[in-house]
């Protein structure tokens, strides 16, 4: 699901496949192709989860029958400087079976685990260089852009509703 200061803006739907949008001001402020192309990402997303899940079972001594809970939370946070607002800290992060077990450090662009079963898919990970790049720059840049975007749209509809 998708949140803008702790309310829920959007959420993908796995059984339908598809980004539903969860706030008025997304659907008549986004564009036509946003919710298909979030659509996607989350497709996207979704099949990366599950060949994590695929990864951990044997090192994580599980078996298919169990049931297991991946989780992944990524987003940025911003500080008003100013009439700027700037990055200030990038969050990309999974917990399994509801503990912490990998989270990206932004700053040097490694994986970090608490979990010794942990350590072979982090070394993978650690070795996909642009990926990582890529997470650093989305967080930084493309995450703030959203998220600014986001906030001025939301605030407007807030305006609009106390006129």
């Amino acid at each position: 699901m998708g949140l803008l200061d702790g309310r829920q803006i959007d959420y993908y739907n796995s059984k339908d496949q598809r980004m539903i949008s969860k706030q008025k001001w997304m659907k008549e402020k986004m564009p036509e192709d946003y919710f298909e192309m979030g659509t996607q990402k989350r497709k996207s997303k979704e099949q990366s989860l599950n060949a994590i899940i695929e990864i951990l079972m044997e090192p994580m001594r599980r078996n298919e029958s169990d049931l297991h809970v991946l989780q992944m939370r990524s987003g940025c946070e911003v500080q008003q400087q100013g009439g700027e607002v700037k990055f200030s800290k990038g969050i990309r992060e999974y917990g399994y079976d509801g503990k912490d077990f990998l989270s990206f450090d932004i700053t040097v662009s490694r994986w970090l685990t608490p979990v010794y079963a942990a350590l072979p898919l982090k070394r993978q990970l650690d070795n996909m260089t642009e990926q990582n790049e890529f997470i650093k720059t989305y967080l930084k840049l493309e995450c703030v852009g959203w998220l600014n975007k986001f906030r001025e749209y939301a605030e407007e509809e807030l305006r609009n509703a106390c006129e």
